[in-house]
This record gives structure tokens, C-alpha cells and sequence, in this order.
């Protein structure tokens, strides 16, 4: 299992669209889960995830069709957004 590291800036952007979503539609919470499981994911298994550039994996939210990129060091994985 790696460990994932959430950057500060990737904290910021989620904190920020997860606001924008509440806003928008009451989803913010939603948002959140859905971020929280990727994580989860990528934590079990980031070779499932297309490789976009070398040590560079790319990963998609279903509902949210938010990008997020996941750089591999390693066993332990930045998130960056």
C-alpha cells in the first residue's frame, strides 16, 4: 500500500471547490467523499491509473469531472491538482 501525501496547494484547490459546489448545489460534502475515495484508491493501487508521462498517473472523479494528477515517487504519491 503507498502512502499519499495531499500537497498544500492541492488542499486549497479542493477546500475552494468543494465551497464552490455547496454553493452551487449543496455538494460540497459529496465533492469531499468522492475526493476522499480516490484517495483511497490510489492509495491501494495507482497502477491502475493511466500513466499520462513517466512516474505521472492521471485519475478522473466520476460525478465531478474533476482532473486531478498524482505524481509517483517511489511508494509514496503526491497529489496535485
Amino acid at each position: 500500500m503507498f502512502v499519499v501525501q495531499v500537497l498544500p496547494s492541492a488542499e486549497a484547490d479542493v477546500a475552494q471547490i468543494r465551497d464552490w459546489y455547496e454553493q452551487q448545489a449543496e455538494l460540497g460534502e459529496a465533492f469531499v467523499t468522492e475526493f476522499e475515495s480516490l484517495l483511497g484508491r490510489l492509495r491501494q493501487l495507482p497502477e491502475r491509473f493511466p500513466e499520462v508521462r513517466e512516474d505521472i498517473r492521471r485519475s478522473l472523479f466520476g460525478r465531478f469531472r474533476e482532473l486531478t494528477q498524482c505524481v509517483q515517487l517511489r511508494h509514496v504519491l503526491d497529489v496535485t491538482w
